[in-house]
């Protein structure tokens, strides 16, 4: 649908994060996954902590397949395959795999500046968090993690409140959250630009991702 943004400026200014809730929804739809420390942040979860034994040495497999096979192949198609399959075929994955899941997502359906990011402190303390960070004229985040997408004061609202569990907070009275574009490997290879063909390719392989 094309929205006139001259004339409609109230709902253009909030089609950007319709879409991009639209996106964390699709991403969590198209590729079911359990994550051991968002059950970490549920109350109770100490009673079960066998389970999260088990789930914390899965996603350490997920990791070991998905760099493993990132590490050994050189095509932008072959690196978002190695990035996928361990995800999809295991159905397990915390907010770093919610978080290329979704920079993959972003990328299949041109949604542009879009970077994964690390939560930290203003004084770069690591709050061992991953989100993508849109930079858009008004930045926005989407959380595939935790299943939602807001502008960044709204966000940080939404982390210090209501998903304020989830989060071991130096000082939950203090608004000074930052998102620092993220250094490791998955992140710096989906910030390359993306050719028309490879970009292409994507939609057809991986047509789940397109909203």
């Amino acid at each position: 649908m094309q929205i006139n943004r001259t004339k409609l400026n109230f709902t253009s200014r909030n089609a950007d994060i319709r879409r991009a809730d639209d996106l964390a929804r699709k991403v969590n739809n198209e590729f079911p996954r359990i994550s051991q420390t968002l059950i970490a942040g549920f109350k109770h979860t100490n009673e079960f902590d066998a389970l999260c034994i088990q789930l914390n040495n899965k996603v350490r497999q997920v990791r070991n397949a998905k760099s493993g096979k990132f590490d050994n192949v050189s095509g932008f198609l072959e690196k978002v395959s190695a990035m996928i399959t361990p995800i999809k075929a295991q159905k397990i994955g915390n907010c770093a795999e919610s978080a290329q899941l979704a920079a993959i997502a972003a990328i299949a359906n041109e949604i542009e500046n879009a970077t994964i990011a690390s939560v930290k402190t203003p004084d770069g303390i690591h709050l061992d968090h991953a989100v993508l960070l849109v930079n858009a004229k008004k930045p926005y985040i989407i959380d595939a993690w935790l299943g939602f997408a807001d502008y960044i004061p709204e966000a940080i609202k939404k982390y210090k409140g209501v998903y304020s569990s989830h989060f071991d907070f130096i000082d939950k009275s203090d608004s000074g959250i930052v998102f620092a574009p993220a250094k490791e490997k998955y992140s710096s290879f989906l910030r390359k630009p993306v050719s028309e063909t490879d970009l292409k390719e994507l939609k057809k392989r991986y047509p789940e991702f397109l909203l």
